[in-house]
């Protein structure tokens, strides 16, 4: 056959369409295979997060369970030096009243000078009775009115300054919609927590509590004039504002610690979705 230029070029190029086909059908087997085994390693992957995952979550609730343990722990050992204070201290210190006023009457028939020391002692005895009572109620009972968390934290700030002798005022601002009890449990010891640490640890002298509603979240706010707290995150906070910040959290709220110019601020902030 004669030398055909077109024909050579023709079977040239169909070569030419055929080695590409072929590299696009070898690429394509190769994507094929790379995307098999990039699946596969997904899959392998997402099952490694998974049960990583279920094992993060099983630690944070068994956390949880130990630190709400702890929480149950610490109240019934409150409630319960409480009572120790009422029957065992409480009854004690009343048979050593008694005892007194019975020798202080005896002397007051010798010894005028005398029976006034005892006096004095019945007194003292007395004032140590009262304090112990005021302890143990403090101690071993908590009112929460139901789901009235104003009237609570009216109640404190009256039981605050009738114990300890300071100015507390509480205001609310705003309407309070009822709240489940474990809610109002829980913002009620926050408040009690901030308020003792403030008149023992802060040495104030005046504290104030407001509870107001706005934005769609409860706002709780504790204030004193005493010596500032340290913040949530120093090496120097205690196990108080410790356990207040995990009460905040197990109802869905944030805590603020904050030192002012004269004392500090602690504020607990809670969503109110949900809530009423």
């Amino acid at each position: 056959m004669e030398h055909d230029p077109n024909l050579l070029n023709m079977m040239t190029a169909i070569g030419s369409e055929l080695g590409q086909f072929i590299q696009r059908r070898r690429a394509e087997d190769d994507l094929r295979r790379a995307h098999d085994e990039l699946e596969m390693r997904i899959q392998q992957r997402t099952a490694e997060l998974k049960t990583t995952n279920d094992k993060l979550q099983a630690s944070i609730t068994e956390r949880k369970r130990l630190e709400h343990e702890l929480l149950e722990i610490t109240e019934k050992e409150r409630r319960r030096i409480g009572l120790d204070l009422h029957d065992d201290l409480g009854q004690k210190l009343s048979g050593i009243a008694l005892m007194i006023k019975g020798l202080e009457l005896r002397l007051a028939k010798q010894d005028s000078t005398i029976a006034k020391e005892a006096g004095k002692i019945h007194t003292l005895v007395q004032q140590a009775m009262s304090h112990a009572s005021d302890l143990a109620h403090d101690l071993a009972t908590l009112d929460r009115k139901g789901s009235d968390l104003p009237a609570a934290l009216k109640d404190l700030a009256e039981h605050a300054r009738e114990l300890f002798a300071i100015t507390c005022r509480f205001k609310v601002d705003g309407e309070i919609p009822p709240l489940e009890p474990h809610t109002v449990g829980e913002l009620y010891k926050i408040a009690q927590e901030a308020v003792t640490n403030a008149i023992k640890h802060g040495k104030a002298k005046k504290v104030g509590i407001s509870l107001a509603n706005g934005s769609e979240r409860l706002v709780l706010t504790i204030q004193n004039d005493g010596l500032p707290f340290p913040d949530l995150q120093s090496h120097s906070t205690g196990m108080g504002l410790r356990i207040m910040n995990y009460r905040a959290s197990l109802i869905g709220a944030s805590l603020e610690v904050k030192g002012i110019n004269n004392g500090t601020r602690v504020t607990c902030s809670m969503p109110l979705e949900g809530k009423k």
